[in-house]
């Protein structure tokens, strides 16, 4: 678990955010955050090999659900 607190004093904006992280087994994890802004992020990584792993995530705008602009991400992390 873990918290994230910001505050900007050029435009005196305060942001908040938690975050979680479960570990499935030896080889995947899933991460979930929300913030004050109502954004709703999730991630799924897989390691498929020593060296490889896949990344799966995706952000929603929990203010606009119906409305689009959601983020979806496909990554591939590389160790040499």
């Amino acid at each position: 678990m873990g918290v994230s607190l910001s505050w900007s004093s050029v435009n005196n904006v305060t942001r908040f955010a938690l975050a979680s992280k479960y570990t499935l087994d030896k080889y995947a994890n899933v991460q979930a955050k929300v913030n004050n802004l109502s954004q709703i992020g999730f991630s799924y990584t897989q390691q498929l090999r020593d060296g490889v792993k896949l990344v799966l995530s995706a952000l929603v705008d929990g203010k606009n659900i119906n409305g689009g602009g959601h983020k979806l991400g496909l990554g591939f992390e590389l160790e040499a």
